[in-house]
C-alpha cells in the first residue's frame, strides 16, 4: 500500500530487504549490529536525477536496545524487494 511518498511493505517485502541487507553485510552506524526491522520504503527515482529511476530507500531501525541512533536505512533497486511471486 502507498501513503503519501511511502510504500508499506509486505513481510515478504521486508524478508527480502533482510536478505539483502545480509549479502550486503550492511551493519548499523551507530552500534555495528546487523539486526534490523524493516519499515516503509521511498521512491527515489523522481527526487534526485542522480538516482537511478527504479531507486527506493528502505527505513531501517536498529535492534540492539544500546544502539544511540537506531534509524537508517538501505538504498535498493525495485526488483531487489517489490517484485510479485
Amino acid at each position: 500500500m502507498i501513503q503519501g511518498d511511502n510504500r508499506e511493505l509486505t513481510e515478504e517485502q521486508k524478508r527480502r530487504v533482510l536478505r539483502k541487507v545480509e549479502e550486503r553485510g550492511f551493519a548499523c552506524g551507530s552500534c555495528g549490529s546487523g539486526e534490523f526491522e524493516v519499515g516503509d520504503a521511498l521512491y527515489l527515482g523522481f527526487l534526485f536525477l542522480s538516482e537511478d529511476p527504479d531507486a527506493y530507500m528502505v527505513a531501517l531501525t536498529c535492534q540492539s536496545p544500546d544502539c544511540e541512533s537506531p534509524r537508517t536505512g538501505i538504498r535498493l533497486h525495485q526488483l531487489d524487494f517489490l517484485w510479485e511471486e
